[in-house]
This record gives structure tokens, C-alpha cells and sequence, in this order.
């Protein structure tokens, strides 16, 4: 059979592997030189340290600088960079506008894209997404799972940061901010506006797009446990664990006496809280 087309390479690289290499995990790794100007690189300027020619496209103004590493079967195209001390491994791919740099880590098969930024020492894992004009910086970390179809997303003008996590199907989106300690989890969603900080645990189905759509409290008369209700599922989160109001009661006298009458109360101030929310919305 007659081949219709061919695919066409660069009639100039733009880049070359050097001869000077180091030594990453098992893997040698070449530090790559401009071979033309682009961007703001200039010929002869030394780049970071990629695995093989596969790592970075030929094409456009994408580059890898300073000590930044990319390998395994990684990919940077388009127009991104990836700088400093960056680390960008397995089948991860960093494209279009999107930047990683100081010593962020993206591993698995997680992708980056859009105008996306990811820096400080965050961690992008699993099949996350995080695209459009998101931030994820700090020690934050995003992770779904790359051994089946999960994928945490994080987008819009979005930004995660801190010590914070997403994880799992969670999606992060609008003008959200997620921060402290907070956990995004399961197949929970957070947009709009919405803040979620502290030690605050949004999981299961739960979907967040104004502040007064979560209630966190704190157990001062036990164990000095948070507890995150959700109205949107009208669910109580207990380190990860999730229960409905009844069944919260429940386990809590299972415990003590204390600590039931404790919970019953809190749950009941709760509802008749929101009572008041739904009345008036």
C-alpha cells in the first residue's frame, strides 16, 4: 500500500543532547543546548537534564531549564516550561502555556496544560488534570489514579495550596481556593467561590460552591476531631469516614454517654441551622 503522507521533522533542532550526563534513579539523563534562538533562549545556552529526544518537542518555544529533569517517557510541547528544580517523570505531559518550576513533582500520567502553573514543592499524580489558568503550589498535592480512569481535576482560576489535598474523582474549579490542611476526596466538587481551609474534609458526592454549603466543627469534649457536614449531601465526615446524621449519633454513644449527647446536640444545632439557610434561600 501507497503511504498518503509522512510525518515531517524539523528542518532545524533546536536543541541537542550534550555529552555532559548525570546519574537520576537508575536513569542517565543529558543535559540539553540550544541549537537556535527562541523565546528567550539563546543559541549555545545551556538547558536541563532530559532522558532522550522524546522528553522535549523541537517545535514551538517549549524548554526545559536550570536543573529541571524530565525523563521516562514525559513529554514537554507547545509553548512549556519547566524550570529550576522541577522534576517531570513517567508518562506525565506538560503543554501549551503551562509552567512547573521550583521543585514540583509530576509523575504517573498527570498532565498539565493550558496556562496551568504548578510550583513550590507540590506533587501532581495518578491522571490528574489541572488546566486552564489553576494553581497548585506550596506542598499541595493532586492525585487520582493511574492504574484506572481517575482523575482529580483541578481548573479555572482555581488554586491549591498549602498543605492541601485532592484526590481521587474531586474536582476544584471556578475561583475556589483550597488551603491549610483541607481535603478534597471521592467525587466531592468545589467551585465558585468557595474557600475550604483548615482541617476541613469535603468527600463522598458533596459539591461546595458557596461557604455556607459546609459547617465545620470541632470535638472538644473527646477526642478533638473535626467534623465536616456537608448540606449538599447532608453527610458528617470524621477523619475520612462519612455518616449520615443518625448514624453519626449512634457511633458517637457507642463510645460514651458523653460523647453521644455530645454529637445528638451538635447535629440537631446543625440542621436547625441550615433550616434556617434553606427557609430563607
Amino acid at each position: 500500500m501507497t503511504k498518503r503522507y509522512k510525518l515531517m521533522r524539523p528542518q532545524t533542532q533546536k536543541y541537542k543532547l550534550t555529552h555532559i550526563t548525570r546519574s537520576y534513579r537508575g536513569r542517565t539523563l543529558y543535559r540539553i543546548q540550544a541549537l537556535i534562538s527562541f523565546n528567550d533562549v539563546a543559541v549555545g545556552d545551556l538547558g536541563g537534564w532530559v532522558e532522550s529526544y522524546n522528553n522535549l518537542s523541537q517545535f514551538d518555544n517549549c524548554w526545559i531549564y536550570d536543573n529541571a529533569q524530565v525523563y521516562g517517557n514525559a513529554k514537554v510541547s507547545k509553548h512549556a516550561t519547566v524550570r529550576n528544580y522541577a522534576i517531570v517523570s513517567d508518562n506525565a505531559q506538560i503543554t501549551d502555556c503551562a509552567n512547573v518550576y521550583d521543585s514540583a513533582e509530576i509523575s504517573d500520567k498527570a498532565r498539565i496544560y493550558d496556562q496551568a502553573q504548578v510550583y513550590g514543592q507540590a506533587k501532581i499524580s495518578g491522571k490528574a488534570h489541572i488546566h486552564w489558568k489553576a494553581q497548585v503550589y506550596d506542598f499541595a498535592k493532586v492525585s487520582g489514579k493511574a492504574d484506572i480512569r481517575i482523575n482529580a481535576k483541578i481548573y479555572g482560576d482555581a488554586q491549591v495550596y498549602d498543605k492541601a489535598s485532592v484526590s481521587y474523582d474531586a474536582e476544584v474549579y471556578g475561583k475556589a481556593k483550597v488551603y491549610e490542611n483541607a481535603e478534597i476526596t471521592d467525587t466531592a466538587k468545589v467551585c465558585g467561590y468557595a474557600e475550604i481551609f483548615g482541617n476541613t474534609i469535603i468527600s463522598e458526592d458533596a459539591f461546595v460552591e458557596f461557604n455556607r454549603d459546609y459547617f465545620v466543627f470541632k470535638n472538644i469534649w473527646s477526642n478533638q476531631k473535626y467534623v465536616t457536614y456537608t448540606h449538599s449531601n447532608k453527610l458528617y465526615t470524621v477523619y475520612g469516614d462519612s455518616y449520615t446524621g443518625e448514624d453519626l449519633i449512634k457511633e458517637a454513644y457507642k463510645e460514651s454517654q458523653l460523647n453521644g449527647d455530645c454529637y445528638k446536640n451538635m447535629v440537631e444545632s446543625v440542621e436547625q441551622l441550615y433550616a434556617i439557610f434553606d427557609k430563607q434561600n
